[in-house]
């Protein structure tokens, strides 16, 4: 690629290596065409998406672990290898009736793929303001964890 055929502008920098005008391969520093044309697409249909399983998580109509695996976006074939159960036990629980039946262990171990605290299984943190931030910071008591909104001070730059 040419260098003139990588410059972008965008607020995300990317590090290409192009052939400058005597021959040479070089970095420069540029923005993404697909960034530039469709970062912003893409995190407006990941808030669309985020709002309607959060909407049908509330109604009672999946369970977390069902909210969870579409937000990672992980195949119920994968999540079951990851915490050692079959597909047809997942299935199971990805329907609200049957989530209050899991076991703290299985549970644990959903949270661990999906990287967050065991207590998320049972909340949902809902952030109206952009300015806020959420932390959750885990304690000596691997099934406790302390959630603290703070101001977000990068939101304002």
């Amino acid at each position: 690629m040419k260098e003139k055929d990588a410059q972008f502008k965008t607020d995300r920098k990317l590090v290409m290596y192009v052939e400058k005008n005597d021959g040479a391969y070089q970095p420069i520093e540029t923005g993404s065409y697909m960034i530039q044309t469709h970062f912003d697409d893409f995190l407006e249909k990941r808030l669309n998406l985020k709002n309607n399983y959060s909407t049908k998580l509330r109604r009672g109509e999946i369970s977390p672990i069902e909210y969870y695996r579409i937000l990672i976006n992980i195949s119920i074939s994968d999540l079951a290898s990851r915490i050692g159960l079959s597909s047809h036990k997942v299935k199971k629980h990805l329907l609200p009736e049957n989530f209050e039946s899991i076991k703290l262990d299985i549970l644990k171990r959903y949270a661990d793929v999906f990287r967050i605290p065991v207590a998320n299984m049972f909340q949902l943190l809902d952030q109206d303001d952009s300015n806020q931030k959420f932390e959750q910071i885990k304690s000596e008591n691997p099934l406790i964890v302390v959630t603290t909104i703070r101001e977000d001070k990068d939101a304002n730059n």
